[in-house]
């Protein structure tokens, strides 16, 4: 490679000139300033018709990627007018306000949405409006195109320089390409792909060729680029905006990379806008489910912070990122919490972005809106001057043809939307409307119309190059193709369709394009080929738990594979699918019902019964009145099939009328294979119908499967995810409440943000009668029409889910849907405490099982605190003579974070409350019977009575009185000492030195009122010397969780149970052995005992996070070790190893 000298480039540019030709420059150096420096200097020299363009690599990305093309393009332009240049070069009208800013230096944010689907599109054309730009300024000039760093070149920039050399048509143009020497990989591995990347995109931007970066190749120059020693120094803040830069010039490769790289650099204030560009970098990369990750933690941080407009953004593309993923549920849930959280606020661009959203994923799933919600979209789109999104909308209003007066209104949205798209100049956008227009006309059997208008969308769209596009409208046309019987024409195009759907994850296009692949081969009489079809998709339906599918039901599938197995004489499979099916109603495709009652009719010859065959044949010969492309176009086969089995009946003349039927429908419509059939059948009844010699699909259906099951799988990961994400959230909420209120109105608010709850009240049960805590709505309206239904549903104590009309309190509802009621009772120890009443929202998505799981798990931990609540304030009001240790208590309750040890503390309290107020009781007693006699010795003498006897005995009942009082006392006063201990310990912090053994009898007294009313024997045995310098709180938490776990799970049906505890050291080591007698423990549950929330007692209160809290206890806060050995019946062996003395820090 030649070496760095003055001339070097202007010798290169000179001989560029004079050959007229391209050439390449390579250059190699170890500092990137060493290239810039000798560049600048050199090309200074260069003739004045040279235009330069310097890329930036890694020590570049101070810039987006595409500016130096508008420099270059802001420098060749001069004083002329901006505006013509861009009209000139064609540049998309949607990017010219983009351009117009990074020209005159200001910034730009764009607020209509992009549409993900037009994404690739609108990249191309931002790449096609900047080589346009300097195609028209810069066609004469000579190009020198440098390219330092290559090896870390911005991704877009090299895939716009694969573009640029078409300026010159080939002409004049210089290559400098620069490689600098201390990128290192850290994988050697990946720097060897790296390379060998790098010499193929060389290839491509100096030869023009086509290329694309694969997702590989990407992570590998991101290794580079990470990896890359830059001395650059950056401020966050400026990387910040021109990060965004990047990503409003869709770049979003370089958005991802600035992210990330300055992400964990980030202080506080700018993190969160560095993780949102994160993102939304992976959502245009398509990587959803990364993005979804990224999302949900924006969500949960905005949780936190009460950022709503965080939240509902979040929402939102959570939700579109469950869309790409096909989780349509997911997707619902999500944008319906993004909608209503908009609403309540007032955020109207963000309504009206979430019900595009919304829109969005009923068009994939070719559902509809309501026809108001879809009215209030184009209304909203259009008053926000969002012309592309209120295109793409209107171009979709075929779907809603149901709905409008007529037909008219349909067509002038499509041509409407057809106007915009020309308007904008988006081709894209244009190829869907003239696919709908195309429905639109054949929904009217106006095929050549509507085939005209698929042909101009199949245009458009081979030039652009989507493959789901492409798919969609090789899908279209091929069954235009099959209306008319063009077998051959309609599998070419069936098979580009199913060429693309390889590179396709949008299922429902893949069972819509396959179920008409069927059709094809059903009509033609090739019965195996479509049942092989209609069985792949059944097992994709399976798969994905879904019935429906665009148009389609798995009713469909199964009416074609009883039919297809009939007429292969295959009687029993027939049987079994008819049988699946049971009857047709309205609710089936009409072409269904008449393939359902084609295969009854048929299967009834076969049994002998000809007059139900007839009967089902007529059913089937009414539904051909419909006027449908499907029963117009197998209206031949069921003459053929009926005629068939009328001459099998010996219905001779019959079937001869019903085959001149068929054939009279055939002739009409230039049916020319149907013709065929029924002239053969008219020529020779008995012979066989050959089918049409069809070639058999070359379809990877095993491809498919294999797809479908790993993206089930992946989704069923997120859907977990994002329940433990809202159950952490919920038990956060639930366990920090201090009040009932706070635990009632934030309960509430949170339900109401997560599920489409329309009405939420929680009543609590006090001083005998209901009172509401909270409501949502908070209204008076609210309080007065929902607590009759409260009272009356919370007595069934358990879940109920109704519908609202069953509730007599409740007006009944208008139309025909209805709100479902939720009752989630909050039961405590003395029966149902409290109760939450939950209104769902017509018309959405239904609350599923595992929904209902959470919210009861919810319910029961909020019904552990409220009766945490009021036990503590029962407490307070009731023993004011223990103010200082329930002062105790308090503080301990407060810095415990889990409901369990609230809960196991509430109930010590209680226990030794009870206990102390027996021999304080007691010791009043005496005193009040002391204070008695005193008085009554004080009138004896007074009056002069007072006799020696009297005397004597007053001084015998003081003594006794005393005495009584004392040892009363004592025994109070030791139990409160004894307490103290034990909770100042479990509620502080603090590390002391104590008597291991000592300090266990004391924990033990302190369960004393949990072991009174149990035969339970508990023995402690050991080395007494032990002194053990640690956390006694800890120690005490561990040992109750312990002894607890024990009664409630361990000695049922055990006549002797009992409880050992031994202590024993092994050099600087103690090890604790904590064993029961009792019913042990199975091999699978103890794997999973440790583990939070795993419990064996779920209905019965158990909450699985007591012996999680012993483990994290023992390994986290004391340092050691815990092991566990059972077998069932044969008790349970615990055995803790914990340092003598704590490591000091």
């Amino acid at each position: 490679m030649p070496n760095f000298n003055d001339h070097l480039l202007a010798d290169a540019v000179n001989e560029v000139n004079l050959r007229n030709y391209q050439k390449t420059l390579r250059l190699t150096y170890d500092d990137w300033r060493q290239f810039a420096n000798w560049f600048d200097r050199s090309s200074q020299k260069l003739p004045q018709n040279t235009v330069v363009i310097r890329t930036l690599g890694n020590s570049g990305m101070s810039l987006s990627p595409y500016q130096p093309f508008i420099d270059i393009i802001r420098q060749l332009s001069d004083d002329a007018p901006f505006d013509d240049l861009l009209n000139r070069a064609s540049v998309y009208p949607l990017h010219r306000p983009l351009f117009q800013a990074t020209f005159n230096e200001t910034t730009y944010r764009r607020e209509e949405p992009v549409i993900l689907e037009e994404l690739g599109y609108e990249k191309h054309r931002l790449r096609q409006g900047i080589i346009h730009c300097l195609s028209e300024l810069a066609s004469d000039k000579t190009l020198v195109i440098a390219i330092p760093e290559f090896n870390l070149a911005s991704i877009s920039s090299l895939k716009l320089l694969s573009l640029v050399s078409r300026i010159q048509q080939r002409g004049r143009v210089l290559y400098l390409i620069g490689y600098r020497n201390d990128c290192q990989f850290t994988n050697e591995e990946h720097g060897e792909k790296w390379q060998s990347f790098v010499n193929q995109l060389e290839g491509a931007v100096l030869n023009d060729e086509s290329t694309e970066l694969t997702s590989e190749a990407q992570s590998h120059w991101f290794d580079v680029v990470k990896n890359a020693q830059d001395q650059q120094v950056s401020v966050p803040a400026d990387i910040l905006r021109k990060a965004k830069d990047s990503l409003e010039w869709l770049a979003n490769e370089e958005a991802l990379l600035l992210a990330e790289g300055y992400l964990a650099g980030a202080e506080q204030a700018l993190s969160e806008d560095f993780t949102l560009l994160k993102a939304e970098a992976l959502y245009y990369a398509r990587e959803f489910e990364k993005a979804l990750i990224v999302y949900q933690s924006l969500v949960d941080d905005a949780h936190g912070t009460r950022d709503t407009q965080l939240l509902t953004r979040g929402y939102r593309k959570i939700a579109l990122c469950y869309l790409h993923l096909q989780e349509f549920n997911g997707a619902r849930r999500y944008i319906q919490m993004s909608s209503r959280i908009a609403k309540r606020f007032d955020q109207k661009k963000s309504a009206t972005t979430a019900l595009f959203a919304l829109f969005l994923i009923c068009e994939q799933q070719t559902q509809v809106l309501k026809l108001e919600q879809f009215e209030e979209l184009l209304s909203s789109l259009e008053s926000l001057g969002w012309e592309n999104c209120y295109a793409f909308c209107s171009k979709s209003s075929f779907s809603y043809q149901n709905f409008f007066d007529d037909f008219e209104t349909v067509k002038s949205l499509c041509e409407k939307a057809i106007s915009i798209s020309k308007k904008l100049d988006n081709e894209h956008a244009l190829a869907a409307a003239y696919h709908k227009l195309g429905l639109y006309y054949a929904s009217l059997q106006e095929y050549g119309s509507g085939l005209r208008y698929f042909k101009e969308s199949e245009k458009l769209r081979l030039r652009i190059g989507h493959p789901v596009e492409i798919a969609r409208i090789c899908n279209g046309i091929g069954f235009f193709h099959l209306l008319y019987e063009d077998y051959e024409q309609a599998l070419q195009y069936y098979q580009r369709s199913n060429k693309q759907l390889k590179f396709v994850r949008d299922y429902n296009e893949v069972a819509v394009s396959l179920f008409n692949l069927g059709l094809l081969y059903l009509h033609a009489r090739r019965f195996k080929e479509c049942l092989r079809i209609m069985t792949g998709i059944a097992q994709l339906m399976n798969i994905l738990h879904i019935d429906v599918f665009p148009y389609h039901t798995i009713d469909d599938v199964y009416a074609l594979k009883a039919l297809c197995y009939l007429l292969i004489d295959q009687h029993v499979a027939a049987i079994s699918y008819i049988n699946r099916l049971g009857h047709m109603d309205e609710g089936n495709n009409p072409e269904t019902q008449m393939f359902f009652y084609i295969t009854r009719g048929i299967l009834s010859v076969k049994q002998g019964n000809s007059e139900l065959a007839l009967e089902y044949f007529e059913q089937a010969k009414k539904l051909l009145t419909i006027r449908n492309p499907l029963i117009l176009l197998f209206s031949p086969f069921f003459f053929i099939e009926y005629g068939r089995a009328l001459y099998s009946l010996e219905c001779v003349d019959e079937a001869r009328a019903a085959w001149n039927e068929g054939l009279d429908i055939a002739t009409e419509n230039d049916f020319t294979h149907s013709i065929r059939w029924i002239q053969s059948l008219l020529a020779s009844p008995e012979r066989p119908i050959r089918n049409y010699p069809l070639a058999s699909a070359e379809i990877d259906m095993d491809g498919f499967i294999d797809s479908v099951r790993k993206d089930v799988a992946l989704n069923a990961s997120h859907r977990k995810l994002a329940t433990i994400k809202l159950l952490q959230n919920m038990q956060s909420t639930i366990v920090h409440s201090a009040d009932k209120y706070k635990l009632a109105n934030e309960l509430l608010e949170l339900m109401q943000m997560n599920y489409p709850i329309e009405v939420g009240v929680f009543a609590e049960f006090t001083g005998g009668e209901w009172q509401c805590l909270s409501a949502r709505p908070d209204t008076d309206a609210t309080r007065e029409l929902f607590m009759p239904a409260v009272k009356a549903l919370v007595k069934k104590k358990e879940l109920a889910v109704v519908p609202a009309s069953d509730v007599p309190s409740l007006p009944k509802p208008q139309g025909t849907s209805s709100n479902t009621i939720i009752n989630l009772p909050l039961v405590g120890e003395q029966g149902v405490m409290a109760n939450v009443l939950l209104v769902t929202e017509r018309d959405e998505w239904s609350i599923s099982s595992d929904d209902l799981d959470v919210l009861v798990i919810a319910a029961k931990q909020a019904g552990a605190v409220l009766e945490k609540i009021e036990r503590s304030e029962a407490l307070q009001r009731a023993n004011n003579e223990l103010n200082k240790t329930m002062e105790i208590l308090r503080v301990t309750q407060n810095e415990l974070v889990e409901s369990e040890k609230m809960a196991s503390l509430g109930q010590l309290v209680a226990g030794v409350a009870h206990e102390i107020n027996t021999p304080v009781g007691v010791g009043v007693t005496a005193a009040s019977h002391l204070e008695a006699k005193t008085r009554d010795m004080l009138r004896l003498f007074e009056s002069g009575q007072l006799k020696k006897s009297s005397l004597t005995e007053f001084l015998a009942t003081c003594t006794e009185s005393s005495k009584i009082i004392l040892s009363n006392l004592d025994r109070a006063s030791k139990l409160i000492k004894n307490f103290k201990q034990v909770a100042v310990d479990q509620s502080s912090e603090e590390r002391r030195k104590f008597n291991l053994l000592d300090y266990l009898q004391d924990v033990l007294l302190s369960l004393r009122p949990k072991l009174k009313n149990t035969n339970v024997e508990v023995a402690i045995d050991g080395d007494r010397t032990v002194i053990m310098d640690n956390y006694p709180g800890a120690l005490s938490q561990i040992v109750s969780n312990l002894v607890i776990n024990s009664l409630v799970h361990a000695f049922e049906g055990i006549e002797a149970p009992k409880i050992l505890m031994t202590v024993s050291m092994e050099q600087e080591t103690i090890i604790f052995t904590y064993k029961d007698n009792g019913t042990g423990i199975s091999e699978e549950a103890r794997t999973k005992i440790f583990t939070p929330f795993y419990t064996t007692k779920r209905g019965e209160g158990g909450t699985g996070l007591g012996l999680h809290i012993v483990y994290n206890l023992v390994t986290q806060k004391l340092k050691g070790s815990i092991a566990c050995a059972s077998e069932v019946n044969n008790g349970v062996e615990f055995v803790l190893r914990l340092p003598l003395e704590l490591p000091r820090v």
